[in-house]
């Protein structure tokens, strides 16, 4: 059984290495990736001021070649850069990103394509998420976090001690043979930080099919009745009265993400509030009259069903977002392990390559 187990593991290995090599890669990129770009932009790192994020927004909608702004969300980095989603007029949806206590225009970059506007850690992103190639891409790397889940299952099986020998199998003793050698610290490696590769891995798959996910746990929290009903030339509220009639609800909150009215007449503000796994974008959300400026719906994301918290913790548990700076870093050491292993185990299948003969069995 063993045999059959271990020609199945080497060549699944050998067959997705190099895109789970890229997907480690731009995964331990991405956990740092907000900071990392909001210090090339050189913001004030002064708290956002919703007035100056309104007066962004009208002179964008307003100046050549105008357009219209979706939402607005926090960078996630510094303090006070904030992203702009627009629509623009010939089609293109563009990310303006604005320091949001002055409004001062940073940078406007595409949101996927074309490609070479992107901003260099979106590109990452996209790449991470779906290889670059949308709908295609996202299911394509859903299947392969959940091949790289069965294979850690199997190479846990295979590199599993017996009793009494853990010490020497987590830290190999030296050896004459080059093979041998390679063998050893596969197997250490794996076996280091294997459980937290297999979370990685299966929550990075289920994101994938989370909308339908959070469709089957009632994740979704459609609009009140009221927001449908908009009245024609009634005047829109700004933007900061949204955020404070959202704060009024949860004053613990903070501020995430601001969907401004678009086919319907409400605010749809997110927050993050105290005790969310997420880091930056909270999932307690309030829907905000657009005309009167009321809160008239919200949903508590500490106080959500079981199923819904099960769903939404998907990304947290996956980017290491869930405890803290301590989680981020260890998401960060699982996507360089997975490498190290990836790399180890390929450098052990050349090694042996050329003379054909297999390890010894007590190696194995």
């Amino acid at each position: 059984m063993k045999a059959k187990l271990r020609v199945i593991h080497r060549w699944i290995s050998l067959c997705v290495a190099t895109l789970w090599v890229v997907q480690a890669l731009s995964g331990a990129y991405l956990v740092f990736h907000r900071s990392i770009d909001d210090m090339t932009l050189g913001a004030s790192g002064r708290p956002q001021d919703a007035a100056a994020i309104g007066r962004a927004i009208a002179s964008l909608e307003r100046q050549p070649p105008g357009g219209q702004v979706l939402q607005y969300f926090r960078s996630g980095g510094v303090e006070g850069q904030v992203d702009l989603l627009v629509d623009r007029p010939d089609g293109r949806r563009q990310v303006v990103r604005i320091d949001g206590a002055t409004g001062e225009v940073l940078r406007q970059s595409a949101w996927e394509r074309p490609l070479s506007q992107v901003a260099i850690s979106r590109q990452v992103f996209l790449l991470h998420k779906q290889l670059l190639s949308g709908a295609v891409g996202d299911w394509f790397v859903g299947l392969s976090g959940v091949l790289l889940a069965t294979n850690l299952l199997i190479a846990l099986r295979l590199a599993w001690p017996a009793r009494g020998r853990w010490r020497n199998t987590l830290v190999p003793q030296p050896s004459k043979s080059p093979a041998m050698t390679a063998l050893a610290w596969h197997r250490a490696v794996g076996l280091w930080l294997a459980p937290m590769g297999l979370l990685a891995a299966l929550t990075g798959a289920l994101i994938v099919w989370s909308p339908q996910l959070e469709r089957a746990a009632g994740a979704t929290l459609p609009p009140p009745a009221r927001c449908a009903s908009a009245v024609d030339g009634a005047r829109r509220v700004e933007p900061g009265v949204a955020e404070q009639a959202a704060r009024a609800v949860y004053p613990d909150g903070l501020v995430a993400v601001v969907t401004l009215p678009r086919d319907r007449s409400c605010y749809a503000v997110r927050l993050k509030r105290p005790g969310e796994w997420r880091r930056v974008y909270g999932t307690t959300i309030v829907y905000v009259d657009a005309a009167s400026g009321l809160a008239l719906k919200s949903r508590d994301a500490l106080a959500a069903p079981t199923p819904v918290r099960m769903v939404m913790g998907l990304y947290p548990l996956h980017a290491g977002e869930w405890g803290g700076i301590a989680t981020r870093v260890l998401a960060l050491v699982v996507g360089i392990w997975l490498c190290a292993t990836i790399v180890l185990g390929v450098t052990l299948w050349l090694k042996r390559r050329p003379g054909g003969k297999p390890a010894p069995r007590s190696a194995r």
